[in-house]
């Protein structure tokens, strides 16, 4: 499974990943696990097609172990 993000407010049009992690929660606290980057995060390289429609190309992959905790933050730009 892939998920990307759009805005859904004014403001520029394209959400990337400016940080993204693996980890847990544990008694209500979050918990870091590795660090997501790179080819972790890029979904498309072709980013000149992904931004005609409003797509950074970045967003987070969940493989055949099912779901993880990931965390991320977002960023906007035109």
């Amino acid at each position: 499974m892939q998920a990307t993000f759009s805005p859904n407010t004014r403001g520029p049009p394209i959400a990337g990943l400016a940080a993204a992690e693996e980890g847990t929660y544990v008694n209500g606290r979050w918990v870091a696990g590795r660090a997501l980057n790179g080819d972790e995060v890029q979904l498309r390289y072709d980013l000149d097609a992904a931004a005609t429609v409003n797509q950074s190309g970045s967003g987070l992959r969940f493989g055949p172990d099912g779901p993880a905790i990931q965390r991320v933050r977002l960023y906007r730009y035109r």
